[in-house]
């Protein structure tokens, strides 16, 4: 944050810099042809060539930098509204001149920086008055037409640019903003928002040309024991491998995110369910192995829902993988299942029956 401050401030004072610049020729050419004092040619040289500088010194060590750059360009307004009597109203040359400064202060504050701006500009044009009386020589030749052709091109055309840059850099921020939406904190995976979305684009998919699709539940056996004896921290790392895992054994185009807690999913577009068990067992051994290594002992229980006809929404079918994850938990855990949507009428009626289960050799119980 205290990076991206410093950088707006440079900003500014580039803009600032480069529109001062550019806006004493006009001024040049109209002190020139009033024969202007010497005292008013030294503070044209203050206003475009020091202060500057001066204003980006305020701001940097200011304690509140947005309040300090608004006061910044309320005394840019000021010098501007100044200059305006000191060029006796030369029409051309003021009406680029106050152009450019209201375009400044609507572009960094909109309408309410330029409203704020009015009471200093009317006391800086009365003290003006005050230092050169009211002389009013609206007449522009020539040179001043000349002299204002850089403020027309170079001035807007590097705040177009400005403008360009910010509107990028609030895109990207924005993108960054929708990333963290979907993505969990811990295991930098894909959160449940981020994966019942995948799981509605492959539902839709599916129901306009019924290509296959499954979705795999995956649950930690062991996680409250290894929080218990080894702390939260362990238990973090924990989930942090299993999001691991579930990276390493995925193929493109598969979905893996967790739902929270112990549990995660993985959608798999054009899969069916025997594929989506052989994804399934690669998980669940690798976890096995992980899993012995500790600290602590966890293994992981596993469900399969094939997408069906039956199934109307994305929370209906993490329900059946979630009643298939069910049955692989109360049959010992450490194992897979696989549940079809027209099974779960069957299963509630008889939560011990096993239907379409697939037990992997070397099962272990854990928890």
């Amino acid at each position: 944050m205290h990076s991206n401050r410093r950088q707006n401030i440079r900003k500014t004072y580039r803009v600032r810099t480069i529109g001062l610049i550019v806006a004493a020729l006009p001024v040049t050419s109209v002190l020139a042809q009033q024969d202007a004092p010497g005292w008013l040619w030294a503070w044209m040289v203050i206003c475009a060539l020091l202060w500057p500088p001066i204003a980006y010194a305020l701001t940097s060590r200011a304690e509140q930098p947005a309040r300090s750059e608004s006061i910044n360009f309320m005394i840019d307004a000021a010098l501007g509204s100044s200059w305006v009597v000191f060029m006796h109203f030369n029409v051309l040359t003021s009406v680029v001149l106050l152009s450019m400064l209201s375009m400044d202060h609507l572009s960094i504050g909109g309408w309410k920086q330029l409203r704020a701006s009015f009471p200093g500009q009317i006391l800086a044009a009365l003290v003006a008055m005050g230092l050169v009386g009211l002389h009013f020589d609206p007449h522009s030749n020539m040179w001043n037409v000349i002299a204002c052709v850089p403020v027309l091109v170079i001035f807007p055309a590097h705040m177009s640019l400005v403008t360009h840059a910010m509107a990028r850099n609030l895109r990207e921020q924005n993108q960054k903003l929708t990333r963290l939406s979907r993505t969990d904190a811990l295991t930098q995976l894909p959160n449940r928002s981020a994966l019942l979305e995948a799981s509605e684009r492959e539902l839709q998919r599916f129901r306009r040309n019924r290509r296959p699709a499954s979705m795999i539940l995956i649950d930690v056996d062991g996680l409250k024991q290894v929080n218990d004896v080894h702390g939260h921290a362990a238990g973090d790392a924990l989930l942090r491998k299993v999001a691991y895992i579930l990276w390493t054994n995925c193929r493109e185009g598969d979905v893996a995110g967790r739902l929270g807690g112990d549990e995660f999913a993985v959608v798999l577009p054009e899969t069916d369910t025997s594929t989506a068990q052989r994804v399934a067992e690669r998980i669940r051994l690798h976890g096995e192995r992980v899993g012995a290594e500790g600290p602590g002992s966890w293994t992981l229980s596993i469900g399969i829902a094939e997408v069906t006809v039956d199934i109307d929404s994305a929370p209906a079918w993490v329900h059946d993988a979630d009643m298939a994850l069910y049955q692989a938990k109360s049959q010992g855990r450490n194992r897979i299942e696989l549940m079809a949507s027209g099974e779960l009428d069957a299963l509630a009626a008889a939560p011990g029956r096993m239907s379409n289960s697939a037990q992997p050799a070397g099962e272990s119980s854990a928890d």
